[in-house]
């Protein structure tokens, strides 16, 4: 249905939705103009609402005294529950759905709105993620959980290259460190300010079961679970904690068989290269002296 031809004014958009902010949603016919039908009315309104005017609050319990969509705004204007409604028979008359609606917003990509898109969507998203019904179809859907992830993946990935830059214990090996130099609780810290994705992801997903349950600060396995994730990712460039542990184990007679199963693990670097630093090391100190 053409809304601006089922609706007779001649005034401008513009000025239409001028008169809609400052409460005239009279509707009043103008002398030279027939009086309009409930519908109409409706139309008339509907044709001065965009999509970004609808307030995500009418999702919310109607049955709610405090729901900002049953409070009538100054000027009589029509609630969200009722802006809702009218947008709704109009699509109903378009053999559209508000998926197709939101479809459609998402894809469009020309002029002001490409902009105010990207500032909407935050809000939208929050809104629909905290929403139970939502949460239950993410769990459940396999479909969605690879694009979730992939945004997800991508976020940490961007931590953990902040932390290789800007955090030493997370970048590349200094010789001039030794393992008891490392302030782990300070590095938790560090992490939780630069990488706050990761942090919370390692911190949530191991409380315990029980919300009663006390425990010590786990400082130190956070920081080692982000040291595996470096190795993993930059090997020659994120080693430090690796390296660093690696050198102190043996040093305090770890084994070949150890520090293997250990770099297996992705918990220090391999045999061969912590035994290649400990050469380098102590060819280092002997020239020193």
């Amino acid at each position: 249905m053409d809304i601006s031809a089922a609706t007779p004014l001649t005034r401008s958009r513009k000025r239409r939705r001028r008169e809609l902010t400052s409460g005239d949603l009279s509707l009043t016919p103008q002398p030279h103009l027939r009086p309009q039908s409930t519908s109409q009315q409706q139309e008339a309104t509907l044709h001065a609402i965009s999509i970004e005017d609808i307030d995500t609050a009418a999702l919310d319990d109607p049955s709610d005294p405090s729901n900002p969509s049953l409070r009538q705004t100054s000027g009589d204007l029509p609630t969200p529950n009722e802006r809702v409604r009218i947008i709704q028979e109009q699509l109903t008359g378009w053999n559209w759905r508000f998926t197709d609606l939101i479809m459609a917003w998402l894809d469009w990509k020309d002029g002001p709105r490409h902009a105010m898109k990207k500032r909407r969507v935050p809000s939208l998203l929050g809104r629909l993620l905290t929403d139970e019904i939502v949460q239950h179809v993410i769990r459940e859907s396999d479909e969605l959980h690879t694009p979730i992830l992939d945004v997800i993946i991508e976020a940490v990935r961007d931590e953990l290259a902040y932390l290789q830059a800007h955090v030493p214990v997370f970048g590349a090996f200094n010789a001039d460190l030794q393992f008891e130099d490392l302030n782990i609780p300070q590095s938790f810290e560090l992490l939780q300010r630069h990488a706050p994705i990761l942090s919370t992801f390692i911190d949530r997903t191991s409380a315990p079961r029980r919300s009663d349950t006390q425990r010590a600060s786990q400082s130190g396995r956070a920081v080692m679970i982000a040291s595996i994730l470096q190795l993993g990712r930059a090997r020659n460039s994120a080693s430090c904690f690796a390296r660093l542990l690696g050198l102190y184990l043996q040093g305090l007679g770890a084994k070949r068989r150890m520090l293997s199963t250990l770099h297996g693990l992705g918990i220090v670097d391999s045999y061969k290269t912590i035994n290649a630093q400990k050469l380098g090391l102590a060819e280092r100190t002997k020239a020193g002296t």
